[in-house]
C-alpha cells in the first residue's frame, strides 16, 4: 500500500514541477516512471515521446522510451530508431548499447552481438551482468 501512495505522492509532485518547466526532459523522464509503474505506459510513453523529441540524443529519455517499445510487439524496430541518434552521440553509453542489442536480437545477430559485446566494458555491474547474459545467448543462435 505504501508503493502506490508513494507513487501517487510522485505523480502529483512531478506533474506540479511539469507544469513549471512543461520542457524539462528529467522531470518528463521521471514522471514516465512513476506512471509506468502505476500501469499507465499510453501516458508514459506520451512522456517520453516528448522528451526524446526534444533532444533525440538524451540517454534517458532514448533508453526508457526504447525499453518501452520493446514491450510491445513488434516495438523492437521503433526501439532501435529511438536508440540511434543518442548512440550516435553517446557512442560509449553502455545502457544505450544493451538495449540496441535486445533491438537486434531477433533481427540480426551479428549486430546485436557486437552491441553486447560493447555494454559488457561497462562499470554498472547490472548491465555488464545483462550484456554477458545476452552474449551467451546469443552464441547458441
Amino acid at each position: 500500500m505504501a508503493g502506490k501512495d508513494a507513487d501517487a505522492d510522485a505523480d502529483r509532485i512531478l506533474r506540479e514541477a511539469l507544469a513549471k518547466v512543461p520542457d524539462n526532459a528529467m522531470v518528463s523522464i521521471a514522471l514516465a516512471k512513476v506512471r509506468r509503474r502505476m500501469g499507465d505506459d499510453a501516458e508514459a510513453q506520451k512522456l517520453l515521446e516528448a522528451a526524446h523529441a526534444s533532444d533525440p540524443s538524451d540517454v534517458g529519455a532514448a533508453n526508457d522510451l526504447a525499453v518501452l517499445l520493446m514491450s510491445k510487439p513488434e516495438g523492437a524496430a521503433n526501439a532501435r530508431a529511438v536508440l540511434a541518434p543518442a548512440l550516435k552521440a553517446h557512442p560509449d553509453d553502455a545502457g544505450l548499447h544493451l538495449n540496441q542489442a535486445l533491438a537486434l536480437a531477433d533481427t540480426d545477430k551479428a549486430q546485436a552481438r557486437t552491441h553486447a559485446q560493447k555494454a559488457q566494458a561497462s562499470t554498472d555491474k547490472h548491465i555488464r551482468e545483462q550484456a554477458d547474459r545476452l552474449v551467451a545467448a546469443l552464441k547458441g543462435k
